[in-house]
């Protein structure tokens, strides 16, 4: 359950007017809807926001962002949040495609 889904059992009419004001913001098309959610990840990194990091991640994938994508939005957030910032979207990147990670490490031995 989202925090939308108690929301809208909580108060409807406050989640209709926000899912209104969403869907504005997401229908627009001055941007197509993965950089809109690559946009998201950079700034849930930011604000050290894992669950929002993770949630817009796989938004993006859905909507055509490569992994590759997906770091470099990550890495963007090094400039305005720093190392915290980056350092939770990469244990949340490294949540997502750790095992395809792995797979390609090549550990000294």
């Amino acid at each position: 359950m989202t925090h939308w889904d108690i929301l809208s059992t909580q108060d409807a009419e406050l989640n209709n007017k926000i899912q209104a004001w969403r869907n504005h913001i997401n229908d627009s098309k001055l941007l197509d809807r993965k950089y809109k959610e690559l946009i998201m990840v950079s700034n849930a990194c930011i604000l050290r926001f894992a669950e929002g990091v993770r949630s817009h991640a796989k938004f993006a994938t859905d909507h055509g962002a490569t992994k590759e994508e997906i770091l470099a939005a990550i890495e963007q957030s090094f400039f305005m949040g720093g190392i915290p910032a980056f350092r939770e979207g990469m244990l949340v990147f490294y949540e997502l495609f750790g095992a395809e990670i792995d797979s390609h490490s090549n550990p000294k031995k």
